[in-house]
């Protein structure tokens, strides 16, 4: 960049300067501003390389600036990330737990509904048995032709 800035002459430098030397384009057509004086020993290679060079050394140092910034966000956005992983293995730790928990109570509900089911079985056979014996027992009443309530022999004989 400085071969650049040597070949483009600054306003400055021509002010106490003759009208010869006053900064015009390069009439070879790389587009820079050089006194009469250098435009003898101007090279529009050279300037252009120049001006080039410092064109990518910036560009470079732009996207090492942009390489930097991308790198913290993404240093910003792994770290979340780690956060929220560790949160949701917390959580999934904490439904195991619940899951457990929940599968030990239903096992106890089982146990106790199968405790249940089987006394119900239990009280529906005894009911099963009393009604046969309350139907013997009405049947015998029947046939001996006595009073269901008192036993007095006297009355009519209801079923139940």
């Amino acid at each position: 960049m400085e071969a650049a800035n040597s070949a483009v002459v600054s306003r400055d430098r021509f002010r106490g300067n003759k009208m010869s030397e006053t900064p015009k384009e390069c009439a070879r057509g790389c587009g820079l501003v050089v006194s009469a004086n250098q435009d003898k020993e101007h090279s529009c290679i050279a300037a252009l390389r120049s001006t080039i060079r410092g064109l990518k050394e910036e560009m470079t140092a732009m996207m090492e600036e942009q390489q930097r910034e991308m790198l913290a966000q993404l240093d910003v956005q792994r770290g979340d990330m780690i956060q929220r992983e560790a949160a949701l293995h917390g959580l999934i730790d904490a439904l195991k737990a619940d899951m457990g928990r929940l599968s030990d109570r239903l096992k106890t509900l089982l146990e106790v509904e199968s405790g249940r089911q089987r006394e119900l079985d239990r009280m529906t056979s005894e009911r099963e048995e009393l009604m046969t014996m309350l139907k013997s027992i009405q049947k015998e009443l029947e046939d001996s032709g006595r009073c269901q309530t008192c036993s007095c022999g006297k009355g009519k004989v209801t079923n139940v």
